[in-house]
């Protein structure tokens, strides 16, 4: 079905760098009670990490996800490229997906401009934008249909991403692994450096 017209105008309105309106889990709930059973299933596999196999087009909406992923090995892939040939190791050996990655001149350019950047946190939001931005561009002219919709998921997920990504999630993170780290080494009642 792709008139999803209550559906679709009935979501809060994702905005870049805002938290996320309502959670994925709330997001497929919503679908699942408004959607068909098909529909609401592929809308529920949307995911930022592309699986194994991407599978063959089942659907619109499955095709955009297919896109979406087969952009992502593409993207993946260049960082894994530049990561290694900055460490002097094979590529190869990291790199995912059936064969020579399609070619996707906006992937490579976002997977350099990620590598690029000054710290972790930076390449995040310039992936991140990136992909906002090719998701705008995928589901233009498309309102109220199941790409609406799997572009709709995907930009949720990206937003709960980079709503992980605080400080106090950063400090606890450090203390768990420092903690991990000193207690390997036989030191135990590890406590937090100033």
């Amino acid at each position: 079905m792709d008139g999803y017209y209550y559906l679709a105008s009935s979501l809060p309105s994702p905005q870049f760098g805002q938290p996320p309106p309502l959670s994925f889990e709330e997001f497929k709930e919503t679908c699942a009670r408004l959607a068909t059973k098909e529909d609401a299933l592929m809308i529920s596999q949307a995911s930022l990490v592309p699986p194994h196999d991407c599978g063959e087009a089942r659907g619109r909406a499955f095709e955009f996800l297919s896109r979406f992923w087969k952009r992502e090995f593409t993207l993946r892939n260049e960082l894994v490229r530049l990561r290694a040939e900055k460490n002097a190791m094979k590529a190869e050996d990291w790199q995912r997906g059936d064969g020579p990655a399609a070619w996707d001149d906006e992937a490579l350019q976002t997977a350099r401009r990620a590598f690029g950047a000054e710290d972790p946190l930076k390449a995040e939001f310039v992936l991140a934008r990136a992909l906002w931005d090719w998701l705008d561009s995928e589901s233009a002219g498309h309102r109220f249909d199941t790409l609406a919709l799997s572009a709709y998921a995907i930009k949720v997920l990206v937003l709960e991403r980079l709503a992980a990504f605080t400080e106090e999630t950063g400090v606890e993170r450090y203390d768990s692994m420092y903690r991990t780290i000193f207690e390997a080494s036989g030191n135990l009642g590890a406590q937090r450096l100033p």
